[in-house]
């Protein structure tokens, strides 16, 4: 089923990307086909793209917050963990290996529809500002993919555009697919033209992206076709891996353990440090020495929480220089040389394949507004390629190119994946052509079925007396069987009486062996209470006789001492006695002598008279 671009108003060119997102409009009934590119992204007017991000809840089902205002903004001085944005969700649709981790619970699927249902408000929002259209029916979306996207990578790209409300039904007609490279060949057509690319001739288009470089190579055809001639290539080279080598380079600074803890608990203070660079350094790096001048970062302004989580031999040195540390050009050569190296062999690689016949290299993307990458290209191979054209404004070439495919979509026979959708969407169609076909089916299988049960009907009817005989044979049998069956019926019940009364029994008696084990078990009980009581007894028996026997002991020595006290006391009352004879000596003999001093005295008396 063919279709023309006069089926709709407007053409929407989507450049979703890897860090950054825009896009880009036209309008296929005005007479200049102007091609307009949308600016005015939330609070940051004039710029080309809005940040590939997103803000979730705790909860990862809700969206706080995407693109810039997802971002990293300048710093407060508070150590609050800050939620995580979530990026470079683009990548899991890929084959890279080592593939960026999103936060537990979060399926990628689900950050793509959400992104593009944030991204998709402003789409509609423009288009039905410039002209009331019908966006479901009379807007045709034409998405940028890398080369390396699977056909399962497209089918799920479908999807996401669907549940992010830009398709009305998932098999839309109005949805394209362009690889970046593709769009951007498109958009440097003209450029091809200006330049005297003649028919025939060769050239590169190298998409240095943020996230992915992207390469094909192709040849221009009369009539303004191009052909691929090289298998496309690419590889995960492109701008954002020059910031992490920046944050290698702080990582020496600060060491490893400060940036993996403010790149977990403070991403926004992390991603505001690598916009400081990107704008005070990266941007500006031409490779020459004499352009350079070193740039001093101050962390503790930019990131303020790397403090508490620098140890101690990194804080004390960071302290001494205040905080700041110097980017010299040998430090930012370091940066984006393995990442140019790897684009370079890319570039090489396909020269090779056409032994270097090769008119013209057409870089687009936004890592091919780096002048030191220009530089390097332009010195590699200007001995090998007659022209290296980097495009005016590299970072909107694939939206501008989508646009130019679809306006020419007659004339551009480029890539598989346009007529890709149109497979789909025939392969939508076949399938309900093969379900209306198996309804006519079974309609005509319903009509058989009915000719043999007719068919079926007309044979009984024939055997009916034969079979009226076989069923009176068939019950008499059965009477007989009944019979039979009652006989043996009361035998059963007989049988099941004495079982119920065995059974009864058995219970009666198991009910007694029940009690008798646990009768046993109380006495079991018991008999160990007492045997425990009985030991305890015993020992309290033998604690008393060895106290008794303490105790006599005891008493023996007492009166072993008593014995000894009285032997003592009658040794004391002997010596009382002995005293006592003395004293009476002693006082008898003090009175004869009081009695002879009495008498001379009285005789003294008297004959002093």
């Amino acid at each position: 089923m063919t279709e023309s671009i006069s089926d709709y108003k407007v053409i929407v060119g989507i450049d979703f990307g890897t860090t950054h997102s825009g896009f880009a409009y036209t309008h296929t009934k005005s007479k200049d086909k102007e091609i307009f590119t949308h600016t005015d992204w939330q609070e940051y007017p004039g710029r080309f793209k809005v940040p590939t991000v997103l803000l979730y809840d705790d909860d990862l089902k809700s969206v706080q917050s995407w693109g810039f205002s997802a971002l990293a903004k300048r710093p407060k001085r508070k150590k609050a963990i800050d939620n995580k944005p979530v990026e470079l969700f683009k990548l899991h649709l890929g084959k890279m290996s080592n593939k960026p981790p999103l936060p537990n619970g979060l399926d990628y699927k689900k950050a793509i529809t959400d992104y593009l249902h944030e991204f998709g408000k402003v789409v509609k929002n423009k288009i039905d500002d410039c002209w009331k259209v019908n966006f479901f029916t009379q807007v045709l979306l034409v998405f940028t993919i890398p080369t390396e996207f699977d056909d399962n990578a497209i089918l799920i790209m479908r999807e996401c555009i669907f549940k992010a409300g830009l398709l009305k039904d998932q098999y839309s007609r109005n949805l394209r697919f362009i690889t970046e490279p593709d769009a951007g060949a498109i958009h440097c057509m003209k450029s091809l033209k200006e330049y005297n690319l003649s028919v025939g001739a060769n050239f590169m288009m190298v998409d240095c992206g943020d996230g992915s470089v992207d390469l094909t190579t192709r040849q221009l055809l009369e009539g303004e076709t191009l052909s691929e001639i090289t298998e496309r290539s690419g590889d995960y080279c492109g701008g954002s891996f020059v910031d992490q080598e920046f944050l290698k380079f702080l990582e020496s600074k600060v060491g490893a353990n400060a940036i993996s803890q403010v790149r977990e608990n403070h991403y926004c203070q992390l991603q505001y440090m690598v916009q400081e660079f990107v704008r005070l350094v990266k941007m500006k790096f031409t490779g020459d020495p004499s352009e350079f001048e070193d740039t001093e970062l101050e962390l503790d302004g930019i990131c303020p929480v790397i403090k508490q989580y620098c140890k101690k031999e990194y804080f004390d040195k960071l302290n001494e220089g205040d905080w700041y540390i110097t980017l010299k050009f040998d430090d930012v050569k370091k940066m984006f040389d393995p990442i140019v190296k790897k684009i370079i062999k890319l570039i090489d690689t396909q020269l090779h394949l056409i032994n270097n016949n090769c008119s013209a290299i057409l870089m687009i993307g936004k890592f091919s507004e780096s002048n030191y990458l220009q530089s390097r290209i332009k010195e590699e191979f200007k001995s090998k390629v007659k022209l290296i054209y980097i495009s005016p404004q590299p970072v909107v070439a694939t939206m501008r190119g989508e646009k130019k495919i679809s306006l020419s979509y007659d004339t551009f026979k480029v890539i598989p994946y346009i007529s890709y959708d149109e497979e789909i969407q025939s392969l939508y169609e076949e399938e309900k052509i093969l379900q209306d076909e198996i309804h006519n089916n079974i309609k005509q299988y319903k009509l058989l079925y009915n000719k043999l049960q007719k068919r079926y009907a007309d044979l009984t009817n024939k055997n009916i007396e034969q079979h009226q005989v076989t069923i009176k044979k068939l019950k008499n049998e059965n009477e007989k069987i009944k019979e039979i069956n009652q006989t043996n019926q009361s035998k059963i019940e007989s049988q099941e009486r004495t079982i119920n009364q065995l059974q009864q029994t058995l219970g009666l008696k198991e009910n007694q062996i029940r009690n008798l084990e646990k009768e046993k078990e109380d006495i079991d009980t018991k008999i160990e209470s007492l045997l425990q009581k009985n030991t305890y007894l015993v020992q309290q028996n033998a604690l008393l006789d060895k106290e008794v026997n303490d105790l006599n002991d005891i008493n023996q020595k007492h009166q072993q001492r008593i014995d000894r006290s009285q032997q003592s006391l009658e040794l004391v009352k002997n010596q009382m006695k002995n005293l006592e004879k003395e004293k009476d000596e002693e006082i008898n003999k003090y009175k004869l002598k009081y009695t002879e001093l009495l008498n001379i005295v009285n005789n003294n008396n008297e004959k002093t008279n």
